[in-house]
């Protein structure tokens, strides 16, 4: 059926270049009666003018219906007749007039654009159009720097996409205000098919990013025709005054130069003129200019001069826009990411390419343009590869290529492996290209492995909200090969690029050549904590650090608590982003003592302590090595350290001992100490490494392990530690330094606090 193969050929109905030979002349703009007898219902057909005359565009009382009904008819036809009638309506709508081939020319609502659009190009659009959910040739943001490359005089705030975004979405705020204007068409109709891409695209959404939006052939045609159409010759004679010259033998080239210099043809007028209102101000403010500024011929012969050298990259990408495929995720869709060291998931896309169904075949034929075999002579003259007709498509399938890359979710989220993929097709420089294998007389397939990445180990231990991401999956589709960088200097020069664009033009005409078609894999995670209340319940008995060779000397008994909020910060480490948590919070002693023992002269020593309460640090992540970055394979730890907080303030002790030796005469002596943090930091340091066991210089630094602890009904993950032990650690050029711990009852709880839902 259409709707199931319409997109495998739409790439051989781009191969029409008609365009190029055909009517180049100003638009006879045709009246807009602005009124419709039932605003929600189709647009209707208009009744045929006289012979020779162009056809006038349906009436419409509200573009904003008028678009949504376009779109619809474009996305979801069920014939190629539907879908290219809606793209030649949407194209009049958009100022460009539509001529050639059998079909009666479609005049241009005014204020017409300088160019007209051949009426097979218009079926080629149709067919990209038409798979709206997959297909882009571009995203919002490479357009923008593809107009900024060639000089269009962005002075707005953000990134020319940025701008860019903000220039639409601010004139589709101004449609939507007054639907009755036809200069809001355009910013209406994209928003409407930025919603059948996949994923859905609000135009109107504050927080969106132009790298999100992609945009078919078709949009960007209107959207150069929206600033051109903004601008009208202040010389010009009323009516059409183009010419349409058709091609002649032997001066082919020089018609497709004449007709690609008439491109942005305003600026050889005298001067030009602003029309009012066509272009609203919080529209031009979103890339840096008024009204005033744009009026000035200077400041617009920039804005069109770089419009100018794009459109030419774009006509010949309308040229050579051969070869697609449609591409599927294959089972399910979302899918799981496995847990952290959990069973590999690879995830299938297909691309499937071949010839259209008879319907649209039939359509081609019934409708073709004359100047096509023109075109293709005029390529040859050239030595570039030749375009393919319909009828070579299914003898090529089996030599199409396919480039696969990931534009969105990747190295975080997914990866393209090479264990599993046959990338056995280099294209372009991209290295993950494979051939198309024929799977039947007419069609050809390749399927791509994606290698769905584990989620963090946090994330397996919190067992937090599941959460969905998109990994969007891009084929471009390659079928003869494309024309070499010296070839399209070549023509980009004898379509009137001056040379310091020649190069650019080049770049960006390789760019966009190879159709391209997207989709989109939905990943579902458990999402890590944003941030975590961390608290420490800490009651040890520990004999004081001591070398192994000498016997144990005092044995301190510490308790207290520790409470502090850590906060989410991501690293880069080896190209992988890790989450690490840190924080401080207050620890508060409440007991303190440590065991009195005899010297060798009988003398008993007692200890007593004035505390003093203090800060200290618990951070947590990944294990790191000495040279600073992540060890993947090491479980998360948690540590506490100073953060940064000044020894002062850390929790200190005063202590005093008192040395009591028998007489006679008894002899008492008392013997005060400063503020120091010894006690509180050996039970610190204990802590940090009892997990650790013997710690020797190369070994992961200490921590306390977080895979050892405990999930709670209430997703607090719990450590515990009861069991008597004894830390070891290597001390380079000495002994085995230990600490015994002779009981323990600690408790860590991190209770975590998520992101809310998007």
């Amino acid at each position: 059926m259409f709707d199931s193969i319409f997109t495998r050929a739409r790439g051989c109905s781009l191969l029409l270049i008609s365009v190029l030979l055909l009517s180049v002349g100003a638009c006879g703009g045709g009246a807009d009666t602005d009124t419709a007898p039932d605003a929600s219902a189709p647009p209707a057909t208009p009744t045929p003018p006289a012979t020779g005359s162009d056809a006038t565009p349906v009436s419409v009382v509200s573009y904003a219906v008028h678009a949504h009904q376009l779109t619809s008819q474009i996305v979801d036809a069920a014939s190629a007749a539907q879908a290219v009638d809606g793209t030649r309506q949407a194209l009049a709508s958009g100022g460009v007039r539509v001529a050639g081939g059998s079909a009666q020319p479609l005049a241009a609502r005014a204020p017409a654009a300088s160019w007209d659009m051949d009426s097979g190009l218009a079926f080629n659009l149709a067919a990209e159009a038409h798979d709206r959910a997959l297909s882009g040739r571009l995203t919002l943001a490479e357009l923008g720097q593809m107009w900024a490359d060639f000089g269009f005089p962005f002075a707005g705030t953000g990134s020319p996409g940025e701008q860019l975004l903000g220039f639409l979405r601010e004139s589709l705020l101004a449609a939507r205000g007054e639907p009755a204007l036809a200069n809001g068409f355009t910013p209406l109709f994209i928003a409407e098919m930025a919603q059948r891409q996949q994923p859905a695209f609000d135009l109107a959404d504050a927080a969106a990013q132009p790298e999100a939006l992609r945009l078919s052939l078709l949009e960007i045609e209107l959207l150069h025709a929206m600033f051109d159409r903004a601008f009208e010759s202040s010389n010009s004679i009323a009516g059409d005054t183009r010419k349409h010259p058709a091609a002649v033998s032997g001066g082919l080239c020089d018609e497709m130069k004449k007709f690609y210099g008439a491109i942005g043809g305003k600026l050889i007028d005298s001067g030009v003129d602003y029309l009012k209102d066509q272009l609203t101000d919080k529209a031009l403010g979103a890339i840096g200019m008024t009204q005033a500024e744009i009026k000035l011929f200077g400041k617009y012969g920039k804005m069109f001069g770089a419009l100018s050298s794009a459109l030419k990259v774009v006509k010949l990408a309308q040229m050579y826009a051969a070869g697609q495929a449609t591409l599927s995720v294959e089972g399910d869709n979302p899918v799981r990411k496995p847990n952290w060291n959990g069973a590999r998931k690879l995830v299938p896309v297909k691309a499937v390419a071949g010839v259209p169904d008879q319907d649209w075949q039939d359509y081609q034929k019934a409708n073709g343009s004359e100047s096509y075999q023109s075109a293709k002579s005029c390529l040859g003259q050239l030595g570039a590869p030749m375009p393919l007709d319909l009828k070579d498509i299914a003898s090529a399938a089996g030599d199409w290529r396919v480039g696969w890359d990931l534009t969105k979710g990747s190295p975080k989220h997914a990866l393209l492996p090479s264990d599993v993929n046959d990338f056995n097709a280099s294209i372009s420089g991209n290295p993950f290209g494979m051939k198309l294998v024929r799977t039947g007389a007419a069609s050809a397939e390749a399927t791509l492995k994606v290698d769905i990445k584990e989620e963090s180990q946090l994330a397996t231990l919190f067992q937090g909200p599941i959460v969905t991401t998109d990994v969007r999956v891009r084929a471009r589709v390659f079928t003869n090969e494309p024309p070499s960088p010296l070839l399209l200097a070549q023509i980009t020069s004898l379509l009137g690029t001056v040379g310091a664009l020649v190069d650019l033009s080049v770049g960006w005409a390789q760019a966009m050549l190879p159709p391209v078609s997207s989709t989109v894999i939905k990943v579902e995670y458990h999402d890590v904590p944003l941030l975590l209340d961390a608290s420490m319940q800490l009651s040890m008995s520990f004999d004081a650090p001591h070398f192994r060779a000498d016997p144990p000397g005092v044995r301190h008994t510490l308790a207290g608590n520790w409470a502090g909020r850590l906060t989410r910060e991501t690293k880069l480490s080896a190209g992988t982003e890790y989450e690490f948590y840190t924080g401080s919070g207050s620890f508060s002693y409440s007991a303190l003592s440590t065991a009195t023992h005899l010297d060798d002269s009988g003398c008993e020593v007692s200890y007593a302590y004035a505390r003093r309460n203090g800060s200290l640090s618990m951070n947590l992540g990944p294990a790191v090595r000495l040279d600073g970055e992540v060890n993947p394979d090491e479980p998360e730890q948690l540590g506490l350290g100073s953060g940064g907080i000044p020894l002062s303030d850390w929790p200190q002790e005063q202590k005093t001992m008192t040395v009591a030796c028998p007489g006679p005469p008894a002899d008492i002596t008392t013997i005060p100490m400063i503020f120091m943090p010894e006690i509180f930091t050996a039970a610190a340091n204990a802590m940090n490494l009892q997990d650790a066991l013997l710690m020797t210089e190369g070994y992961p630094p200490p921590g306390m392990y977080l895979n050892r602890g405990r999930l709670l009904n209430d997703g607090t993950l719990e450590l515990n530690y009861t069991a008597p032990t004894t830390v070891s650690v290597i001390v380079v050029g000495a002994d085995v330094l230990q600490t015994k711990i002779v009981s323990q009852n600690n408790v860590i709880r991190l209770r975590p606090t998520y992101a809310a839902p998007q």
